[in-house]
């Protein structure tokens, strides 16, 4: 049983170039396309104008082109499906229009546009993404370094594949078609992983393995490296293992289990001599207000015995200094009659110079 497979097909169809008095126009059958021409005729800017059309990041920008061009227009024909592409000659980096439709009815649809570049994002993503799936090739990624298995990934775009279709006089006779040479390692390696692609030596779903591989490699390096720093750590502090650490959250745990009942079993007791306690708390009041009765005798009785010290001290006062009266009046008159008011219960008191004062103590 025959099987039929169908290789990816991009059909060149029309190149116009957009100018500021008219437009310039290269028309192109099915098959084989030969252009033919003298030198300087423009043979070059037609292949340099498809190639940029293309996703080329720069064109050759001849004195006539600056002068009369503003845009070029590219018609294709991808699987079947027929594409417009418009792009702007003199800035590489704005948006690709792309229209699903011939040059002679872009009017008629409305365009999607596209970065020419991975970065930034278009409305629906890259110009190289939008190339692949007109062509039926799966977006995939390729390892940078297929003999390590947590090799980093870069994106398979459109020109990986166009440069093998699209070659010059300079590149065909190159030693250095493949970019074999090492100063161009990594673009030696990625070619290599392209050219596996196209002749399915590369399965797209092995790439996609490889891409998983690469990132759980990747996620176990990054984890044996914080483990080795762990333990390392561990290692310095002296921290006691894993199964010491266990046992002793083990024998917390069990003296924590015996304080809780040691302490349930205090709540029940002093649940259960809650009336005693209640009796005792009376009987502490009740001495408390006797104690406070006390003090306030007390200090009233310190209070009355000093203010006695002091009277006593004035009626000691007083009495000296009716003495020292009489005995003055004995020295300067003898037996004489006098009156004086009693400092005591103010009446008046008789005395002579005979009279003896009594001495109160």
């Amino acid at each position: 049983m025959k099987t039929s497979f169908k290789l990816p097909r991009l059909q060149i169809r029309e190149l116009s170039l957009i100018g500021i008095r008219k437009n310039y126009e290269v028309k192109f059958r099915d098959g084989l396309n030969i252009i033919l021409g003298d030198s300087d005729t423009g043979k070059s800017s037609i292949l340099n104008l498809i190639s940029y059309m293309l996703g080329g990041k720069t064109v050759d920008e001849y004195p006539e082109i600056r002068q009369a061009a503003t845009s070029c227009q590219l018609e294709i024909k991808v699987n079947g499906r027929i594409y417009t592409i418009v792009r702007d000659i003199f800035d590489n980096k704005k948006e690709i229009e792309v229209y699903h439709s011939p040059i002679s009815g872009i009017l008629d649809v409305f365009p999607v546009k596209y970065y020419p570049t991975f970065t930034p994002q278009g409305e629906l993503g890259y110009y190289s993404d939008f190339l692949l799936e007109a062509l039926a090739i799966p977006k995939l990624e390729l390892k940078v370094s297929p003999s390590k298995q947590d090799s980093k990934m870069s994106r398979l775009s459109f020109r990986d594949v166009f440069k093998y279709c699209y070659l010059t006089q300079d590149e065909v006779g190159s030693r250095t078609l493949l970019s074999s040479n090492n100063s161009e390692y990594s673009v030696r390696v990625k070619n290599q992983e392209v050219f596996k692609y196209l002749f399915n030596i590369l399965d797209s779903n092995i790439a996609e393995l490889n891409k998983a591989l690469s990132e759980q490699t990747k996620s176990q390096n990054e984890l044996a490296k914080k483990h080795k720093t762990i333990s390392a750590f561990l290692r310095d502090t002296q921290v006691e293992s894993e199964t010491t650490l266990d046992n002793s959250l083990i024998s917390i745990h069990r003296k924590g289990v015996f304080l809780q009942v040691s302490i349930d079993e205090l709540h029940e007791s002093m649940v259960s001599d809650s009336g005693q306690h209640h009796e005792l708390r009376i009987s502490i009041a009740k001495e408390d207000q006797q104690l406070q009765k006390i003090v306030s005798e007390t200090e009233f009785n310190n209070i009355s015995i000093r203010n006695n010290a002091s009277l006593r001290k004035d009626y000691q006062q007083d009495i000296n200094r009716i003495k020292s009266s009489i005995e003055a009046i004995e020295k300067i008159h003898g037996d004489t009659q006098h009156e004086f008011s009693c400092p005591l219960c103010s009446s008046m008191v008789s005395v002579n110079s005979r009279l003896v004062v009594p001495n109160y103590q």
